[in-house]
């Protein structure tokens, strides 16, 4: 069973802005619920800076800052913490000073996630509060999981909507193990691929065409408010 069947897109569909629809809360969205007010785009980038993993009541967020430019954030769970080393019961903070070798090497475990790509804090924050409309890539998320090392074995992608998973995927995030995350995503009718490059999500060029779609969303409405 697939989560979802891709709907054919107009040529510039992928720049309307998103309607509104049922959609998992994120940690920030979490807080207008109870009443608490958000952070701050310059809080939220300061204590990001400074992470490489934050934790909070609603799961654990990724944090990347490669060489090339802006940031990679992935939402993440206990199995995609265990994947990449780092701890499950407290927030991971970005060394001081940061060597850039080390956060490479960061970057490209955190890539191996498929996160997404921002140019900024700010960037991230504006796409929460739909302060601009979300790229195709923003407006879809890709649920990644190894047999094996993820260089030498089966990869498993499932691809939906963001926000629009059915109640039976919250199977996933319960996952003790990646075997059993993969168990769970091949019932949903995951796409296996024999390495990590066959899968879009994993080849270099992804980030690449992530950047392009935010070029081009400001080539059709202007610059931003940073």
């Amino acid at each position: 069973m697939q989560l979802y069947s891709r709907r054919r897109r107009r040529p510039d569909d992928a720049l309307q802005a998103p309607q509104s629809a049922s959609r998992s809360p994120t940690p920030e969205a979490a807080l207008h619920r109870q009443g608490r007010t958000p952070p701050t785009p310059a809080q939220l980038q300061n204590h990001f800076l400074s992470h490489r993993v934050v934790l909070d009541s609603n799961g654990a967020i990724a944090i990347g800052l490669p060489l090339t430019g802006g940031i990679l954030i992935k939402y993440v769970n206990a199995v995609d913490l265990e994947h990449l080393r780092a701890s499950r019961k407290a927030s991971t903070a970005r060394p001081n000073p940061n060597i850039p070798s080390e956060e490479d090497e960061w970057c490209t475990k955190l890539r191996s996630l498929a996160p997404g790509w921002y140019r900024s804090i700010s960037d991230r924050y504006q796409t929460l509060n739909d302060d601009r409309p979300k790229t195709t890539t923003e407006e879809e998320q890709a649920s990644i999981g190894y047999l094996d090392s993820p260089r030498s074995g089966h990869v498993v992608v499932v691809r939906c909507v963001t926000g629009q998973m059915p109640a039976e995927w919250g199977a996933y995030n319960k996952c003790l193990t990646m075997q059993e995350r993969c168990d769970v995503m091949e019932e949903f009718g995951a796409d296996v691929y024999g390495t990590a490059d066959e899968a879009e999500e994993l080849n270099g060029r992804h980030e690449e065409k992530m950047k392009r779609e935010r070029d081009k969303l400001e080539d059709e409405y202007g610059p931003f408010e940073a």
